[in-house]
């Protein structure tokens, strides 16, 4: 049972409230599933929302665009972020109206979480401000949470208080599946060597050895598989490339579930509106630090242009990086140079080699924004400093006289 339906019947007003003013790296943010009748406004994915409610001063609009924004995070399932936007919405308006539909949305999610006893007492809540069919279904909801608390005499007692049992709405939730709880962490996350078919270590023998990298696998995320008949297979590597997703409102989720959720939109919205074989990324580095595996690096990306993407591997920052917008977090840094690091001794990848979207494609884009240009410094200096620990080994000493 998840938080979809709401959307497309409550509130459309609130949604209306937020346009989407530019498409980032990865293309505009879309939700889940789209509202009946709101369009445009129903395409501002959950983090796109809570990041203008972020910005906005304190005010009923502000309160507006958390509750939007939860309404978004509901849609796309994302459960945690819904109640951490909610609960933003509920403590900023004394509004009886909006804090019941607040209710109802923290009861849905707690439902959808099994945290049955909090479910119920947000329900209950919401039923005092709620009218006309958002009332009738908060009562639906309130059955099935206490059905599934086994208090069946006060659940029918409720039913019966319903003016349309029948109705293909409420008949919807009074019999659908219950929910179960979602998978908080992933199964065992295999290192960067076991991923992607790149090879174990690096040709030439380094002074020091770099920390074990984990990578979660595409089975976490839920990733679609890779259309073959639009893939290019991956030629040498010798190059790799910086980028940041993009989202108009940035990118705040913290979950590993949340982030999950939103690197299968971006290759939705790849593979879908692209046309393109999967996702453009081969890594991808959520704001936790968190490194995901993208697109096979046996298969060429499509994060580039044309032939730029030819021995490149790509890597996004989830964010947007632009003036004014988010700053890398230290996390992020600190993966992102491990990762650069470890895919420049396996392919050996020069300081020359490592670029970022807007340096390797001048002119075309202000992708990844002007923080990622100046860390990449950084990283080409790591790079250039890791190479040159390079020992000789037994095979590689130089012969006297040459």
């Amino acid at each position: 049972m998840q938080l979809r339906a709401y959307c497309s019947k409550s509130l459309p007003a609130i949604a209306a409230l937020v346009v989407l003013t530019a498409a980032g790296c990865s293309g505009p943010s879309t939700s889940r599933r789209p509202a009946r009748g709101t369009q445009a406004q129903s395409a501002i994915a959950g983090s796109t929302l809570e990041g203008l409610a972020r910005r906005c001063r304190p005010s009923l609009n502000k309160t507006r665009k958390f509750l939007a924004a939860a309404i978004a995070y509901s849609n796309e399932g994302l459960t945690t972020s819904a109640i951490r936007c909610a609960h933003e919405a509920h403590k900023g308006t004394s509004n009886s109206q909006l804090r019941a539909q607040v209710d109802f949305i923290l009861g849905r999610a707690h439902l959808s979480q099994l945290k049955l006893s909090l479910a119920q007492r947000y329900l209950e809540k919401s039923r005092t401000g709620l009218k006309g069919e958002e009332a009738q279904e908060s009562l639906a909801y309130l059955v099935v949470c206490l059905r599934m608390q086994k208090n069946t005499s006060e659940a029918e007692a409720i039913a019966r208080k319903l003016t349309a049992p029948d109705s293909p709405r409420i008949k919807a939730i009074l019999t659908a599946p219950r929910p179960r709880a979602m998978e908080e962490n992933p199964r065992a996350e295999p290192i960067i060597s076991r991923l992607g078919k790149l090879p174990s270590r690096p040709s030439a023998t380094y002074a020091k050895p770099l920390p074990t990298l984990q990578v979660i696998p595409r089975t976490y995320w839920k990733a679609k598989s890779l259309v073959k008949s639009r893939a290019v297979k991956m030629s040498k590597i010798f190059r790799m490339t910086l980028h940041h997703s993009g989202e108009p409102g940035g990118v705040y989720a913290s979950s590993r579930w949340a982030n999950g959720r939103e690197i299968l939109r971006i290759q939705r919205y790849h593979q879908g509106n692209k046309g393109w074989a999967d996702i453009g990324y081969h890594y991808i580095v959520d704001r936790e630090g968190r490194v995901w595996q993208g697109r096979p690096v046996s298969y060429q990306g499509a994060h580039a242009k044309g032939d730029a993407n030819k021995g490149n591997v790509g890597i996004v920052l989830l964010g947007n990086y632009s003036p004014r917008k988010q700053s890398l977090t230290r996390r992020q840094r600190d993966s992102l140079k491990l990762l650069v690091l470890k895919l420049g001794r396996i392919f050996s990848i020069s300081q020359d080699h490592l670029y970022t979207h807007s340096q390797i494609l001048p002119g075309h884009t202000t992708c990844p924004g002007p923080g990622i240009n100046a860390y990449a410094k950084v990283l080409r200096a790591e790079l250039k400093r890791d190479r040159s620990s390079i020992q000789l080994t037994s095979n590689q000493v130089p012969q006297r006289g040459k």
